[in-house]
């Protein structure tokens, strides 16, 4: 993501926050051909604002594997409900509505 797609934006690049992920996790053991399809992501995120720290939410390393698998440590409902009231606009209660059984732990996003 360009820093000169920002320049460009001026004054409103504090209102855009660009979040790019990818559920094409990978296991972390090479097999025969590669490397199979496992949890573990990425989730890149571009703000006109100073974000919170370089690395946001948990990382555990690789010590601590589930079945071979990088645990999947941020969820997606934990980087979307980041900040008040977050970028889909739910609130806890809403989003434990429509989701019963998922927990989330919303993430600070900026500084």
């Amino acid at each position: 993501m360009g820093a000169a797609f920002f320049t460009d934006l001026g004054d409103r690049a504090a209102d855009v926050t660009i979040m790019v992920s990818s559920e094409f996790g990978r296991w972390v053991a090479a097999n025969q051909g590669g490397t199979d399809h496992g949890h573990g992501g990425v989730i890149t995120i571009r703000s006109g604002r100073r974000l919170a720290g370089p690395l946001l939410g948990s990382w555990h390393g690789l010590n601590d594997l589930d079945s071979g698998d990088v645990p999947e440590y941020n969820t997606m409902f934990n980087v979307l409900r980041i900040g008040r009231p977050g970028p889909i606009r739910l609130t806890t209660a809403q989003i434990g509505k429509i989701f019963p059984r998922q927990e989330f732990t919303p993430m600070k996003l900026h500084a």
